[in-house]
């Protein structure tokens, strides 16, 4: 016997507990205010999509960026997007591009998953929105500026604001829902233009019918008129970033590539000492 509707389940649970309801309605509307805002200022990055794509990848040692993140007092997510910053920067500016009104807006997704808790059906990722410092020249100053904005959005619950927007749907009877999907595909996305996705991988080498894995290359697809992607993974002491760009609209997308990774070494070359 079916139970009943989530939204009379919704209604009941703000009867019995108020509080905990209004709370739940305010992260809702700051959810909605990270996603539904003003689109951002054109940008080589956002546009229409070809059917073609270029991938690929760099990487280091995870022990050198683990070091620097330890003695900057940062997490390797927080390096991660340090790196793309100056990767993108760099990239831009061989390209011509203006920086001064650029604005890359990186969604950053986050696992709600709990380690060691079991599995279930649904959606348990939510996101941050990360302004990206690529008009800053010196990179202590990006990873300082990443550093103090990721922070803000942690404080602010921004991945529990937007994870009360993925759960609206759960409350929006199908048809509706679908048919307002299909509206926000047409209407085209400007809100975002880079996306940044960090995976933690197995520490542990791993093996396939006797075969050690050597190294593990993330892969997310772009949509959305998102030309780039870029996603990290560690594995056995490795740490690799993998890119998705446009081939048509971007063809040089693997100077990207190269840019992320001298970032990334330059990162941790001049971080990663003591005093530094």
């Amino acid at each position: 016997m079916a139970g009943p509707p989530a939204g009379s389940r919704a209604a009941v649970a703000a009867a019995v507990a108020p509080r905990e309801a209004w709370l739940r309605i305010r992260r809702l509307r700051f959810g909605l205010s990270q996603v539904l805002r003003p689109d951002l200022p054109p940008s080589v990055l956002n546009g229409p999509l070809s059917r073609q794509r270029a991938w690929s990848w760099t990487g280091c040692d995870l022990a050198g960026v683990e070091r620097v993140a330890h003695r900057q007092g940062c997490t390797v997510n927080d390096l991660f997007l340090a790196a793309l910053s100056g990767g993108y920067r760099r990239y831009l500016l061989e390209r011509g591009e203006a920086l001064d009104q650029m604005v890359l807006r990186a969604i950053v997704p986050v696992s709600r998953r709990v380690p060691g808790q079991p599995g279930w059906a649904g959606n348990l990722s939510s996101a941050m929105f990360v302004e990206l410092p690529a008009d800053l020249a010196d990179p202590a100053a990006r990873l300082a500026a990443v550093v103090e904005r990721t922070a803000a959005q942690k404080s602010r619950e921004v991945a529990d604001a937007t994870a009360a927007v993925v759960r609206l749907a759960d409350h929006i009877p199908a048809p509706l829902l679908a048919r307002g999907a299909r509206a926000y595909g047409r209407s085209g996305q400007g809100r975002v233009n880079v996306v940044a996705s960090n995976v933690r991988g197995p520490a542990q080498p791993q093996y396939l019918a006797g075969r050690r894995l050597l190294e593990l290359v993330p892969y997310v697809p772009i949509a959305q008129e998102i030309r780039v992607s870029a996603a990290m993974v560690s594995y056995a002491g490795r740490l690799t970033i993998g890119i998705t760009g446009d081939s048509e609209a971007l063809p040089d997308a693997d100077r990207l590539v190269v840019a992320v990774g001298r970032e990334l070494g330059h990162l941790v070359e001049e971080l990663g000492h003591p005093g530094s």
